[in-house]
């Protein structure tokens, strides 16, 4: 498993304002904790096959 975070991925939205009140309540939410060693840019190429993911750039974190 490697923990990641999706920032966006809309295929369609039928009611933007309902979404963006939806995030918005979320904007305060406690998710946890977890200790991060390094960040990673993807990009993603949607296939019929399911989605294939590229590293883009790579940034090593300091303790």
């Amino acid at each position: 498993f490697v923990a990641h975070i999706t920032i966006g991925r809309v295929k369609f939205v039928r009611d933007k304002t309902k979404l963006a009140m939806a995030l918005k309540d979320l904007a305060n939410e406690d998710f946890g904790e977890f200790e991060v060693n390094a960040i990673e840019l993807k990009k993603s190429t949607l296939t019929p096959k399911g989605p294939i993911y590229e590293t883009v750039a790579r940034f090593e974190l300091a303790e």
